[in-house]
């Protein structure tokens, strides 16, 4: 018998409609293993199902959901910090993945369609064809979408027992559509191999082979920590115009003391004391999953204020931003050749480098009159503070310059020769750092280019 897709208009379209059901499927998504282990997503779902149910579909929007769930205050800028957009994306991720594995045989599938927040459950149920027994013999030919209507999600792979149910329902259509249908089949098959096969060559490469995620990845050094910067604390320095030092971000005092020539110091105070994600630390979030996508789960995602010392002596870390924006960086610039320097003062930036070799500068400025409009972006890897884990950092003053860094790090194109070219014998590769030059368009980094680097092996 043929089976059809029910149609989206047949959908469930909210929890409201059918509760216990949708209830009970949001208890064990949240149970699942995509989402077991990531308590902000776990609330982050619950909390717009629970509204949903409630009626309160209208209030369901990024600014209600920074308050609700990440702790944001009710009239913080969510158009830059973007905490909620790049959760969300991670919740669409795991929803998928839910019902590609554990969910994959689930009547109804639950999702958050893109630029909304509100969850939408949908059938999926195949339904058999209600047909007589005249409409049996007198079988009208069927077009190949009706055959073929994949379950959500659309990239199922194709297997031998699909390939036999196809086969066992091509028997009973008339000679003239069964070879439409045998082609159709085949066609979709040779298709889904290819767009396989492509995957398989031609997409990230597995951290299990690489030659540096090999080893930031090694089980012995447990989870990793991805620290995002804190905007907030950028803005403030430049109105105050004096740096912040990790002592005084840990113990909150640069909040104190925020006379500023420009503005009131509850402004200040106020600006200073929220939590601001720029966009970039955000895409290089998604970078990383999309590189490493089977550790996702071991991926926690902190904000720099609510770090604590005992996480970088313990596993693997990436910071993001420079000691302006994430004062933890503080910690391995002694033991750095490239740092930066800021004069918040004149307003200037540059790039210092401590042991100049032949050809180098000792001081790379970021000059605001430059029309190549110049940036600089660092990639320092460090072991952490035990010697027993890595550190990534990832940093640039401008968010161009931090594209530029984390593009070279995570573009082999780029990080592979490199690497190669500092690789010890035993194939390990040392702690380095390397400073990448771009131009700044628009915001974003253009072409990059290597401008020097240093390795233990120097």
């Amino acid at each position: 018998m043929l089976q059809e897709l029910r149609s989206p208009g047949d959908a469930t379209d909210s929890l409201s409609r059918e509760g216990a059901v949708d209830r009970e499927l949001l208890r064990r998504i949240v149970l699942s293993m995509p989402f077991a282990k990531s308590p902000r997503l776990s609330h982050f779902l619950r909390y717009i199902c629970t509204e949903a149910e409630e009626g309160r579909q209208s209030g369901i929007n990024e600014q209600r959901i920074g308050s609700a769930v990440f702790g944001r205050d009710p009239d913080y800028d969510s158009a830059i910090d973007s905490i909620v957009r790049s959760h969300a994306s991670r919740l669409r991720l795991r929803l998928r993945e839910y019902f590609e594995t554990e969910g994959l045989h689930e009547p109804v599938i639950l999702t958050v369609p893109k630029g909304s927040y509100v969850p939408r459950f949908e059938s999926r149920v195949l339904q058999p064809l209600r047909e007589t027994e005249e409409e049996a013999g007198d079988t009208p030919q069927v077009e190949p979408a009706q055959l073929i209507a994949a379950p959500y999600p659309q990239t199922v792979p194709f297997t031998q027992n699909d390939a036999h149910e196809d086969r066992q329902a091509a028997v009973s259509i008339n000679n003239s559509s069964r070879w439409r249908i045998a082609f159709t089949v085949a066609a979709t098959i040779a298709v889904a191999l290819a767009i396989t096969l492509g995957a398989h060559l031609w997409g990230p490469p597995h951290h299990k082979h690489h030659i540096l995620w090999s080893d930031f990845l090694d089980p012995r050094h447990g989870h990793i920590t991805l620290v995002e910067a804190d905007s907030g604390l950028v803005m403030l320095q430049h109105f105050t115009h004096r740096p912040v030092t990790l002592a005084s971000y840990i113990s909150g005092d640069y909040l104190r003391d925020v006379a500023s020539a420009d503005q009131r110091p509850e402004v200040v105070s106020r600006l200073g004391s929220r939590r601001y994600t720029p966009a970039v630390d955000s895409a290089i979030y998604q970078k990383v999953s999309h590189l490493l996508p089977d550790t996702q789960e071991s991926i926690d995602v902190r904000y720099a204020r609510d770090l604590r010392l005992d996480d970088l002596k313990q596993g693997n870390a990436i910071l993001l931003g420079t000691h302006e924006s994430t004062p933890w960086v503080e910690l391995f610039e002694n033991s750095m050749n490239f740092t930066f320097q800021n004069d918040l003062a004149a307003g200037t930036t540059a790039i210092v480098n401590r042991h100049p070799l032949a050809k180098e500068q000792a001081i790379y400025p970021m000059l605001p009159a430059d029309p190549d409009h110049t940036v600089y972006g660092l990639v320092a890897y460090r072991p952490n503070l035990t010697h027993t884990g890595h550190v990534l950092i990832i940093e640039g003053e401008t968010m161009a310059g931090t594209q530029s860094a984390s593009e070279f790090l995570l573009d082999d194109a780029h990080l592979l020769p490199f690497l190669k070219s500092i690789q010890r014998r035993d194939g390990t590769i040392p702690h380095f750092e390397v400073l990448i030059r771009s131009s700044s368009l628009g915001g974003e980094s253009s072409r990059i280019a290597l401008v020097a680097f240093r390795s233990e092996a120097d």
